[in-house]
């Protein structure tokens, strides 16, 4: 008998200790357990810097404005590292091997994160005239490794007294030579090297040495015979420095015009949208004396030249169908052909991403027409931080999270060429989650990839993290940290 009530009693303590357990899983007021976190998925495999490659078609030109200043928005605040008063910013010569670590294949590899985007070819302007020192021929021989062809831009804000840039555009032409934009085994331009861009916007008057809209209405002239006179001057001083480089010169050449609405210097296009610059051109180099000009060169090679190597080009805001309308409609009206002409930049301001990735594939498709158009460079790279647009326009914007650092990289003085050199950390490429991500719209229009490129963050940023105006709150408190900050990054 009392064997039994032992059992009897065992059995009832455990039925209250059993109830005492459960009692946070259903009643009472035991707080809740929290859940176990589920772990973020382990991020893709990253590739390595893009291998080398076969020599890419020019035509359709499918470039990107390679600008890439080494500022965040951080960097770029009141008192940030980029903009500190009486401390010089990061040189806009990107193609010195001091920026190696950008674009090399041994650092963030930008050029190889452009031909995985799909691209064909690189814009870089200021390439020339504002770095006499330093090699610039790596640049050159990466893309020639990847198969990419560049596009280098002469400084335009350069000196230019009297809207005459003969000296300046015929030094600039003459140092690059010297530093790596010769090719080694013949006497012309790196194989690289596609297209000369002379200048940006020189309907503007944005050159350097006083020469302005102002001073060239005072001097008696009209703001057409200005900005022709800088044109010819430039191309003069270029065609100069090549014969006495002793390179023959088969790069083509050409100057990106505005979208401005002007007429012509000889009044045959009135209210012209860039085609104005078009004519100017051609008048211009029919009788330079148009433009108050007289040539250094002769005749004879000045006029072989431009029929030889000169492509018309613009750069603008607008859509496709627009720039077609104003421009592709209206280029044989004026005997243009057989000369080619392309958008030097197109910007796509305030576009949507449908728009742009339609833009894009419908001027591949124009230029693989074979007709009078060949393509477009799509602005820009990344995002520049100091001069912020009503939308930043990069490709890609800058995570917070340095890779590395640059070598020394100098700019000089446009008057005294005497140089301020500095390094700078190399950060990370962030590019948008969703909406507005330009590097996508390219890689899409181009059947190329976004997805996971070498030099990446491995955090997407947020669109108001790239695209702000007002430099946010969040991008300037983000932790320098990666383990603080969760970042990841890729290289």
């Amino acid at each position: 008998m009392m064997q039994r009530w032992r059992i009897v009693i065992t059995f009832v303590a455990s039925l209250n200790i059993a109830a005492f357990l459960l009692q946070g899983c259903g009643g009472g007021d035991s707080p809740t357990p929290t859940p176990i976190p589920t772990p973020e998925p382990t991020p893709a495999p990253t590739p390595g810097p893009a291998p080398p490659g076969p020599q890419l078609d020019f035509v359709p030109i499918r470039g990107v404005t390679y600008s890439a200043l080494p500022c965040t928005a951080k960097d770029s605040t009141d008192l940030g590292a980029c903009n500190q008063i009486g401390v010089p910013r990061p040189g806009l010569d990107y193609v010195q091997e001091g920026y190696s670590a950008m674009w090399g294949k041994d650092g963030r590899d930008d050029l190889g994160t452009l031909l995985r985007l799909g691209a064909n070819s690189v814009r870089v302007d200021s390439a020339l005239g504002l770095e006499s020192t330093k090699d610039h021929s790596a640049f050159l021989d990466r893309a020639q490794e990847l198969g990419l062809h560049v596009m280098l831009g002469f400084h335009t804000q350069m000196a230019c007294p009297g809207f005459d840039c003969f000296s300046a555009w015929k030094r600039a032409a003459k140092v690059g030579l010297s530093k790596g934009f010769k090719s080694t085994n013949s006497s012309d331009w790196h194989p690289s090297v596609a297209m000369l861009i002379l200048q940006d916007l020189p309907d503007t008057l944005n050159f350097g040495g006083g020469a302005t809209p102002d001073t060239c209405e005072d001097d008696g002239k009209t703001l057409a015979q200005c900005r022709v006179k800088a044109v010819l001057s430039a191309m003069d001083g270029v065609l100069m420095a090549e014969k006495e480089m002793g390179v023959q010169g088969s790069a083509n050449i050409t100057v990106a015009w505005s979208s401005d609405v002007k007429n012509s210097i000889d009044g045959k296009v009135v209210d012209g949208i860039g085609i104005y610059g078009f004519q100017d051109m051609v008048a211009g180099v029919a009788d330079p004396g148009i433009a108050d000009y007289k040539l250094r060169s002769s005749v004879q090679d000045f006029q072989k030249a431009f029929d030889e190597r000169w492509v018309h080009s613009i750069a603008s805001n607008s859509n496709w169908a627009y720039v077609q309308e104003k421009v592709g409609d209206e280029y044989e009206k004026y005997n243009f052909p057989p000369k080619k002409w392309f958008l030097a930049e197109y910007r796509a301001t305030g576009m949507s991403s449908a728009q742009i990735s339609q833009d894009l594939q419908s001027m591949v498709e124009e230029a693989k027409k074979g007709e009078h158009f060949l393509g477009a460079n799509v602005y820009e790279f990344q995002s520049n931080y100091i001069f912020p647009q009503p939308q930043l326009f990069g490709l890609f914007g800058l995570g917070s999270q340095s890779t590395g650092q640059t070598k020394e990289v100098c700019q000089e003085d446009i008057t005294t060429h005497h140089p301020s050199c500095a390094k700078w950390p190399v950060y990370c490429l962030q590019i948008l989650k969703s909406e507005n991500n330009r590097a996508r719209d390219v890689a899409t229009a181009w059947h190329g990839s976004a997805d996971v490129l070498h030099g990446q963050c491995g955090k997407l940023l947020s669109k108001a993290s790239v695209n702000s105006t007002d430099n946010s709150a969040d991008i300037n408190s983000r932790s320098t940290s990666s383990k603080q900050s969760g970042v990841r990054v890729v290289i």
